[in-house]
């Protein structure tokens, strides 16, 4: 689900739940889950996540490249799950380009998006692009479902190299899917209670991922069980 505040102004200041989630065709690419359920948080054998090379990579950019890229922006919480991310990010004051251009939070997530993709190309030997295309990063805008699946990086098209981009040297042209999903979805808590609700989502998710596995067989049908309250032939004539 892609939803956004058509009332709000996502240039200005704010605080965000980010959810970002990896590409459908991908299967857990961000890790894996692992520890027990009789371990406190804070235990090394607490449940957590198992990152992957390219967890870790998304890691990295999601913690050093956002606030490097855009001071006024900090990532308050985070977790990286294996098939998509939550992060709390607060703009401290209005969001603006390191060139100083006014910009708006699609475009801080289109750019991330961008720099995990080109990470994820290099380390999966897929196409990078034939020179520094920074400033090629298509913005989801704001207020809008922006992104679809078999985008790339939130920009219309079939998923392929476009024009402009090569594969690496000696290389045949490649597809260069992107690691991510269109678009993201975003919740903003509006006091202290509402916050420490998103926070406790966020820290509580390997948790809860992992007693939902461990209890799946409650929350299924038993195959060949009938639920249904059985009534007897007599009461039926009732």
């Amino acid at each position: 689900m892609k939803r956004r505040s058509h009332s709000h102004d996502y240039s200005h200041s704010g605080l965000y739940h980010i959810t970002i989630s990896a590409a459908k065709d991908l299967h857990q690419p961000l890790g894996h889950m692992a520890g027990r359920l009789d371990k406190p948080d804070g235990d090394s054998e607490a449940p957590h996540v198992e990152l992957s090379p390219l967890g870790r990579m998304v890691e990295y950019e999601l913690t050093e490249s956002i606030q490097r890229y855009y001071p006024m922006l900090k990532v308050l919480d985070y977790i990286v799950m294996p098939e998509h991310i939550h992060f709390l990010l607060v703009a401290y004051r209005d969001v603006v380009s390191r060139n100083g251009k006014p910009t708006h939070l699609g475009q801080v997530i289109a750019g991330f998006k961008y720099g995990c993709n080109k990470r994820y190309w290099a380390m999966t030997g897929r196409g990078l692009p034939a020179g520094e295309a920074g400033n090629d990063q298509a913005a989801e805008a704001p207020g809008t479902l922006c992104g679809e699946p078999g985008t790339l990086c939130g920009k219309p098209g079939t998923g392929r190299v476009p024009s402009g981009w090569a594969a690496k040297p000696g290389a045949a042209k490649l597809e260069a899917p992107s690691l991510f999903d269109g678009g993201y979805c975003d919740v903003m808590p509006v006091d202290e209670a509402q916050l420490e609700t998103q926070r406790a989502y966020i820290r509580n998710n390997p948790r809860n991922r992992l007693l939902r596995m461990s209890n799946r067989q409650w929350m299924l049908p038993m195959r060949g069980m009938c639920w249904c309250r059985r009534v007897s032939p007599s009461a039926s004539r009732l």
